[in-house]
């Protein structure tokens, strides 16, 4: 809780966040009382346990990082757990095509689910900008949106570099269209007006059901879940 504090008192929400899921995850897999009690051979069955729930090596890296991090400010000695953290290969990105696009978008049927994946593909903000996007950021007569930081919620611009994007016409008027029914503070947040973490694997399996796995990654081979 004092490790949290800090976090949360340095800004560092989305660490906090993190640190909450990986923790969670490391209790279960360590089952050691005392961190004075952990050793290589732990660790490392900590990183067997999330390659078998399908983690993959750049996240486990992440969860290191995250993990460590807490061990450090404990006093532990993380040499003697782990040299380094564990390597990963930087992937290529696959774009979807235009009639993909076109097949995702056709497959949604929620609106949330659809002016959330809109805003993200006609604005090019990157996921946290459009987590913690808010009302007063979108100018509707110039058709902008203008990326600032939100201190009270502890959200921190990348690079500390606050930006201006352009909207598309069809997005002003679908965003216009959204606050009529949603004029809370954050412009994509939960029902209860907070960010929305969990994009990711809502968008994974929103990839599932319209029928654009790749089908040949190691994920979908083995989980149905594209990587």
């Amino acid at each position: 809780k004092a490790f949290r504090d800090r976090q949360e008192a340095r800004g560092k929400t989305e660490s906090v966040i993190t640190f909450d899921n990986v923790i969670d995850e490391f209790r279960a897999a360590a089952s050691v009382t005392y961190l004075d009690e952990l050793t290589e051979d732990i660790i490392l069955r900590w990183y067997a346990a999330l390659r078998k729930r399908g983690n993959s090596d750049r996240t486990i890296n992440n969860k290191h990082t995250s993990l460590f991090g807490f061990l450090r400010w404990c006093g532990i000695e993380t040499k003697k757990l782990a040299a380094r953290a564990p390597k990963y290969t930087e992937k290529c990105v696959e774009i979807y095509n235009s009639a993909e696009l076109k097949a995702f978008f056709a497959s949604l049927t929620e609106p949330y689910h659809r002016i959330v994946f809109e805003t993200l593909l006609k604005t090019g903000m990157r996921m946290q900008e459009a987590m913690f996007l808010e009302w007063h950021d979108i100018n509707f007569a110039r058709g902008t949106i203008t990326m600032n930081e939100k201190n009270d919620l502890g959200f921190v611009i990348k690079d500390r570099a606050g930006r201006t994007l352009p909207i598309p016409a069809d997005l002003v008027e679908h965003l216009r269209t959204w606050k009529e029914k949603h004029g809370e503070r954050l412009v994509l947040g939960t029902s209860n007006d907070t960010s929305n973490w969990k994009w990711l694997p809502l968008l994974k399996r929103l990839v599932r059901k319209a029928g654009l796995n790749c089908g040949h990654c190691q994920r979908c081979r083995e989980q149905g879940e594209c990587e």
